[in-house]
This record gives structure tokens, C-alpha cells and sequence, in this order.
């Protein structure tokens, strides 16, 4: 008993006497930099009324990002030759500078569909497409294909924002397309939910994941209450419990729990039906993309070469390609003798169009709306995050260098002026065509953190709708994605419905 009380007099003392020790300075630094996370805890006299001053969401956060783009009149490039050019030395520009947004879904609308002569003779106004309805007109299967191509799916991550690809799957489980792909490469969330694709858990447990239980699972699964101690001010974290775990030198709950979704989710509360999808994935292999820090490139992990044999093993894979450097848990070690050489990569690393490599056509899903700028000023929470994460923690300043200097930003904004050029001359950019789906420019973006079961279903439903009036092979049936949508996740906005009332 003795022994239990002086650790909690300690704590006392120590907690009474941090509170006087805050200066006005601390407080205003806590209020500018951490206002947008809301943690509901108490703070010395006077914070919380400096954070009312400038407390944001986190979706606010990002749309000041773009409008502060916008006021400093950034410079909107349209190519890679453009964007090689002004951040050359002769251009003198930094990437904060630039505005770089997606535009292939609309380059894709604009296409015409030209005529069927019969049934069997698809639409062929993207090669990627023409394939993908080739095969089903053929009725091509796994394992038994007779024209020589090999047709990949990369599907893009975006931790909550993964709700749009599960919607975008959807639509190609209903237009029957599932059979006609030979590789999935999915990051980080497009992982999980191309495991979900193809051990048939598409339109209902894939998608209600994300409306049905994350969204309901509070701080169970998002604690924006533990960003402070990422970024490397715990001791400005005053709950007792955070301060008891900094005395034992106990590790922190991170922000993002991929222990409730990878453990609890997918094992008990949406289990993947593990012996369907083992033995689709033999025919169809999930190749789960991840950023192997030892050699700095993006590889990609499978059954094929040893890093999952069950469930548990999957799963630590998938946790590697979901690790959001300091909110999401410490890194995961995986001997890189067993990884693949793909050069398909996540959204922090690599975007999906890498993977022309190996595939002779790619259909690629991203999970951002098009019309929405990738580039941009990093945050100061970012860029403490990082230093922290990979500097101190693991010892990996060059990293930390490389991610505050937004060098993933550029591969990524490459990736995408690369889609884009892609969607207006399919093959222009390599011998591999690539087509892209992604959310139209009237269509909202899904934040990352994004918990509002309502917005979540939208953004299945919008995901749906965009994939389906892209692939459709009916010429009369292009431009009703959004009817369909509905209809398909009919039971689920009655819930919604319900709830409301």
C-alpha cells in the first residue's frame, strides 16, 4: 500500500507543480499549434479560452492549407517536364510553392463511348477499360487466360479517406469485374479492403467497416487526445494517466489504434472470411505495399514470398503499409529478404501508377477527389512529428530530413501529373497504360480522421458512383452511378435514416 502512495504523491507534486510553472508563452504555443485537436482534458487558466481563438478541425486545417495556397498566388503546374523545371535550381521554386491537382476522372468523362457494334464489342475509349470488358465479353477467368495480358487493380490508402475506394470496389464487384484482374496492390487502407474484394465481402462488410464500426468506435480506435505527446509534448498532456505512463517510461496509446482495427475488426467484429480469401489470393495474389526505410524504396509484401501465411501474419503486413509515422504505433521490422521488388508504392511513398513495371495494363483508384491540391506547406505539427518519430525514437534523421523536406510530397505529385497525362493519352508516360478512377472535383474530400458515420457513407456511396459510371460497359447506363449507389447501400442510409431520428 505504501509503495502504491508515494508514486501517486509524486505524481501529485509533480502534476501541482507543472501547473504553476506554465508561462503565458507555453500557453499561447499550445493554443496556436495544438488548437485544432480538441482534446477534451483540463488545461492551466487561460488555455482554453486561447484555444477558443483558434481552434479548427482538422478538415478546417486542410482548407486553410489550400487557401493559404491560393492567397500566395502558388504556381499551378499541369506536367512533369513543368514541375522538373521550376524545382530545378534554375527555377528557384520549393514545392510549398506549387499547386499540383489531380484531373483524370474528368479527362475520362469527357470521353465518348463510342457505339457497340454487338454485345461482345466493348466500349474502348481507355485501353485499360477495353481490356477489363474484353475479359468479361470473353469470359476470361483466373488461371485459364488465353490474351496474354496481365491487368493489375492499385488501390490507394488514406486512412479514413479508404471509405471512397471501398465504394470504388463496390462498383466493380456489382459491374462483375472482380474476375478480371491478376494482381491487387493495395496501401495501407486499400490493403484491408482488397482483402475484403476478394474474399467477396463487397458492397456490405468491406465498406461497413467504415460507417458501420469505426465510426462508432470513438477513442477505441482515434484519440486526438494523444497528439500532444507525438509531437513531443507530453508533459503538456495534464490527464493523470498521461503522466503516470511518462514516470514508468511507459509508451503512449498512439493517436491512430491499428490494434482495434487489425485484432478486433477484422478478426471479430467484420472477420474476413480468411479461407475464401486464401485461396482467391492464389489465383488473385494481394500484394500489400509498404516503405522500407533500410533502402528507402517501396515494396510490396505477398503470400508468394513468404510474409503471410495466416491472418495474424496479413495482418502485421497490412500494419506496416498503415504506419502513419508517429500517430499510428512504432514500426514494424520485417526482414527485407522476403519483400517483393514492385515499384508500386502508398500514398506517402509511391502512388499506385508505379506499377506498370509487371502488369501490362493498370486500373488505379485514388482515393482524393480530383481538383484538390497535393502539394502545399507541410504544418508545424508535421514536421515536429516527424523529427520526433523518426529522429529520436528510431534514429533515422535522414528520414525525418527526407519527410520534412516533403520528398514524398514530390514522388507523389509526380505520380499524379503522371495519372493525369495518362487519362487524356493512355500509354504516353510508358509502355503500360494507366487509368485512374478518382472522386470529381464537386465531390467532397474524406479527411484522413474522418468519424461522422453520414459523411462516411457518402463517401462510399460517391466512391461507387464515380468507378461505376466510368466502367460500365451500357452505353445507356453511363451517368447513373449515383442511382445505383443508392439503391446498393439502400439498407445502410436507412440506418442512418433511423439514427438521425
Amino acid at each position: 500500500m505504501k509503495g502504491d502512495e508515494a508514486p501517486n504523491s509524486r505524481i501529485q507534486g509533480w502534476h501541482q507543480q507543472r501547473r504553476r510553472r506554465i508561462t503565458m508563452m507555453g500557453q499561447v504555443f499550445v493554443g496556436l499549434c495544438l488548437g485544432a485537436v480538441g482534446a477534451e482534458t483540463t488545461y492551466p487558466p487561460g488555455t482554453q479560452e486561447l484555444w477558443a481563438l483558434r481552434r479548427r478541425s482538422s478538415e478546417q486545417e486542410e482548407a486553410d492549407v489550400d487557401s493559404e495556397n491560393r492567397r500566395r498566388k502558388s504556381v499551378r503546374v499541369t506536367s512533369l517536364e513543368q514541375l522538373h523545371q521550376v524545382l530545378s535550381p534554375e527555377g528557384g521554386l520549393r514545392l510549398r510553392d506549387l499547386d499540383v491537382r489531380g484531373d483524370s476522372t474528368a479527362a475520362l468523362l469527357s470521353s465518348s463511348f463510342p457505339p457497340s457494334p454487338s454485345p461482345s464489342s466493348p466500349p474502348s475509349f481507355h485501353p485499360v477499360a477495353a481490356a477489363i470488358h474484353a475479359r468479361i465479353a470473353s469470359r476470361s477467368t483466373p488461371g485459364a487466360r488465353t490474351d496474354g495480358l496481365k491487368i493489375g487493380l492499385s488501390l490507394e490508402g488514406g486512412g479514413m479517406r479508404g471509405c471512397v475506394g471501398a465504394g470504388m470496389l463496390a462498383a466493380l464487384n456489382h459491374l462483375g469485374l472482380r474476375d478480371t484482374f491478376d494482381v491487387v496492390y493495395g496501401s495501407s487502407a486499400g490493403s484491408l479492403m482488397g482483402a475484403y474484394f476478394l474474399s467477396g465481402q463487397i458492397p456490405l462488410e468491406g465498406p461497413g467497416i467504415y460507417y458501420d464500426i469505426l465510426s462508432q468506435a470513438g477513442r477505441k480506435f482515434i484519440d486526438q487526445r494523444q497528439i500532444m505527446r507525438s509531437i513531443g509534448l507530453g508533459a503538456l498532456d495534464f490527464r493523470r494517466e498521461n503522466y503516470e505512463a511518462l514516470l514508468r517510461r511507459q509508451p503512449g496509446r498512439p493517436v491512430l489504434n491499428l490494434d482495434f482495427l487489425l485484432e478486433s475488426v477484422i478478426e471479430n467484429l467484420m472477420p474476413l472470411e480468411w479461407g475464401t480469401f486464401w485461396t482467391r489470393q492464389e489465383q488473385i495474389p494481394l500484394k500489400v505495399v509498404v516503405s522500407a526505410l533500410q533502402s528507402q524504396q517501396p515494396v510490396a509484401l505477398s503470400s508468394a514470398d513468404g510474409n503471410f501465411q495466416t491472418l495474424a501474419e496479413l495482418a502485421q503486413c497490412m500494419r506496416a503499409s498503415m504506419l502513419l509515422p508517429g500517430i499510428a504505433g512504432p514500426l514494424v521490422r520485417i526482414e527485407e529478404t522476403r519483400m517483393g521488388t514492385s515499384l508500386v508504392g502508398r500514398e506517402e511513398g509511391r502512388e499506385g501508377g508505379r506499377e506498370g513495371e509487371e502488369c501490362t495494363h493498370v486500373l488505379v483508384l485514388r482515393t482524393r477527389p480530383d481538383g484538390v491540391s497535393v502539394t502545399g506547406k507541410m504544418s508545424l505539427i508535421e514536421k515536429l512529428m516527424y523529427r520526433r518519430f523518426f529522429s529520436r525514437k528510431n534514429e533515422l534523421p535522414g528520414i525525418a530530413q527526407w519527410m520534412t523536406q516533403q520528398q514524398h510530397k514530390r514522388i507523389y505529385a509526380e505520380d499524379v501529373l503522371r495519372l493525369n497525362q495518362e487519362a487524356r493519352d493512355p500509354g504516353s508516360t510508358g509502355p503500360t497504360p494507366l487509368m485512374t478512377i478518382a472522386l470529381r472535383e464537386d465531390m467532397p474530400e474524406i479527411h484522413r480522421l474522418e468519424m461522422r458515420r453520414e459523411v462516411l457513407l457518402e463517401g462510399v456511396r460517391n466512391g461507387f458512383a464515380v468507378a461505376y459510371d466510368l466502367l460500365v460497359p451500357e452505353e445507356g447506363k453511363k451517368g447513373k452511378g449515383t442511382e445505383v449507389a443508392r439503391e446498393v447501400f439502400r439498407m445502410a442510409e436507412q440506418v442512418a435514416g433511423e439514427g438521425n431520428g
